[in-house]
């Protein structure tokens, strides 16, 4: 859903709009009988899928010096972690 609808935003931004109907129609009316293919839209009825890009990442080897010494790992990605098992 869309908050708020771009038909009743439309009447918040100019109020004048409907200020002078002389048949009746407040917001709520014109919001009831809007049809047409924009109506889902103008009404707020909105549905709006994000599919992400697909993307290439590259996962460097870890090194950890410690003193003298330098250890190396892998990285080893799965579904929910990075994991790098850092061993001499």
């Amino acid at each position: 859903m869309i908050s708020p609808a771009p038909l009743e935003a439309m009447f918040v931004d100019d109020p004048g709009l409907l200020a002078n109907c002389h048949i009746g129609l407040n917001v709520d009316k014109v919001t009831r009988e809007i049809s047409g293919p924009a109506s889902e839209y103008l009404v707020g009825r909105y549905r709006l899928e994000v599919q992400p890009a697909q993307s290439r990442i590259r996962l460097s080897p870890a090194s950890v010096t410690y003193g003298k010494l330098t250890y190396q790992a892998a990285a080893e990605l799965s579904t929910g972690h990075l994991t790098y098992h850092v061993e001499d």
